[in-house]
C-alpha cells in the first residue's frame, strides 16, 4: 500500500511510514518508501535521508540513495554519501554500491576499472572485481586485459570463490586462473 502511496504522494507515504513500528525485518517501511522514491525523484529521496530511523533502515536507506545516484552518474557523489554512515555500516554500503558497477544494473559499468579503485574498501572493491567476472562469465563483455586488472583487486578469499565458481559452472571461457 505504501508503495503506491509513494508514487503519487511519497511524502505523505513517507510520513505515514516513519509512525508505524518497525517489523520482523528490522527495516522501517520508510525504507521501503525510499526504495520507490529514489529512481525517479533523487532529491527529495536524498531530503529524506535525515529522517530514516537508525539501524538497518538508515543502512538500506542510504544504499538505495547511493545505487541510484550511482546509476545516474553520480558515483563520486554516492562514494561520498557512504561516508556519513557509521564506519561499522560503512564495508556493506560500498559493498552493494560496487553492485551498480559490477553489472547488477544492466551490464558492467564500462568506467569500472576507473572507478572500482575508488570504492574506499579493499573488501569492497574485491567484491565488486567478482561480481563484474562472474557477471560477465562467457559474454566476451570485457578484454583480456581488463579482466586481468580486475583479478588485481580480488582478495585471497575471493580468488578462491571465483575457482570455485568457474569450476561449478564449468567456464572456460576466460582463462582466469593460468
Amino acid at each position: 500500500m505504501l508503495t503506491n502511496v509513494s508514487n503519487y504522494d511519497p511524502k505523505k507515504a513517507f510520513d505515514l511510514a516513519l509512525k508505524l513500528p518497525i517489523g520482523a525485518s528490522k527495516i522501517g517501511l520508510e525504507a521501503d518508501v525510499m526504495s520507490s522514491v529514489a529512481f525517479y525523484n533523487l532529491t527529495l529521496a536524498k531530503d529524506f535521508l535525515g529522517r530514516v530511523r537508525d539501524g538497518r533502515t538508515k543502512l538500506f536507506a542510504y544504499e538505495v540513495v547511493g545505487e541510484a545516484m550511482a546509476v545516474n552518474g553520480g558515483f563520486d557523489e554516492a562514494i561520498n554519501l557512504g561516508r556519513e554512515l557509521p564506519a561499522t555500516d560503512r564495508e556493506q554500503y560500498y559493498i552493494r554500491l560496487g553492485t551498480v558497477l559490477a553489472g547488477d544494473y544492466g551490464g558492467v559499468d564500462r568506467t569500472i576499472l576507473s572507478k572500482i579503485a575508488l570504492l574506499p574498501s579493499e573488501i569492497a572493491q574485491s567484491r565488486t572485481a567478482f561480481t563484474a567476472l562472474t557477471n560477465t562469465q562467457g559474454q566476451n563483455a570485457l578484454t583480456a586485459e581488463q579482466v586481468d586488472q580486475l583479478k588485481e583487486y580480488l582478495i585471497s578469499e575471493d580468488v578462491e570463490k571465483l575457482k570455485e565458481h568457474l569450476d561449478r559452472h564449468n567456464y572456460q571461457v576466460f582463462p582466469f586462473f593460468q
